[in-house]
């Protein structure tokens, strides 16, 4: 998996733009793996706990069920890679939906951890 990206950050921008269901449970297990990362030193460490996260997400979606985790994990990256390498150089900045889609996942991600305000119960 770790031949797959040239760096941790290419890594994450394509995971993110593969995160295309509103799973809860497995938006949960990304960003704690995220969060994991943001730990490492190692980008390959990180590359390959993103990578088998992001695996075991897949049950949901049949497409990858089908045609094997790996080969579907390995087909979208490749997909994903080329939008992001043309979106680096022709991001119209204004509407964009690729932009759109990360600051949504990532506000997303962001609000499953945010604390929230305990409950007083008087006696």
């Amino acid at each position: 998996m770790t031949t797959l990206f040239d760096s941790y950050k290419e890594c994450e921008s394509v995971i993110i733009q593969m995160c295309n269901y509103n799973d809860n449970t497995n938006l949960d297990r990304l960003t704690m793996a995220i969060n994991v990362c943001h730990s490492l030193q190692d980008d390959k460490e990180k590359i390959w706990r993103l990578s088998q996260t992001f695996l075991k997400t897949l049950w949901n979606n049949d497409e990858a069920v089908r045609k094997g985790f790996h080969k579907y994990f390995k087909d979208e990256v490749e997909k994903i890679k080329q939008m992001l390498e043309y979106h680096e150089k022709e991001c119209p900045k204004h509407n964009c939906k690729v932009c759109a889609h990360e600051k949504n996942i990532k506000e997303k991600m962001v609000k499953m951890y945010e604390r929230k305000r305990p409950k007083v119960y008087s006696q």
